[in-house]
């Protein structure tokens, strides 16, 4: 979603090759001379031994940035919050 009170920032080069990120967890967190550090990881349901089922946690990625992009993430994540979840039962307006 376009944030219009940003629309005099140069736009961004779409790069076709950038990665895309999945995550279940955002599990540790914290800060070091100003830079915000995020590590995000994965459930992964591998096969076990005699066919059981064992889970595992990976690092899908470690997010570094300064406060401007924790406060730019934090907005983006604050505004999909509010587009995915659904309406409450018996409210008016239009469903998300």
């Amino acid at each position: 979603m376009v944030d219009p009170a940003n629309e005099s920032l140069p736009p961004v080069a779409d790069d076709r090759d950038a990665p895309i990120i999945f995550f279940d967890q955002a599990g540790t967190f914290g800060a070091y001379n100003g830079i915000g550090h995020i590590t995000l990881s994965a459930i992964l349901m591998r096969r076990g031994q005699n066919g059981t089922v064992k889970s595992d946690e990976q690092v899908t990625a470690y997010l570094r940035t300064n406060l401007h992009g924790l406060r730019a993430l934090q907005a983006a994540i604050e505004g999909a919050l509010l587009i995915a979840e659904p309406l409450p039962q018996g409210s008016e307006g239009k469903a998300n």
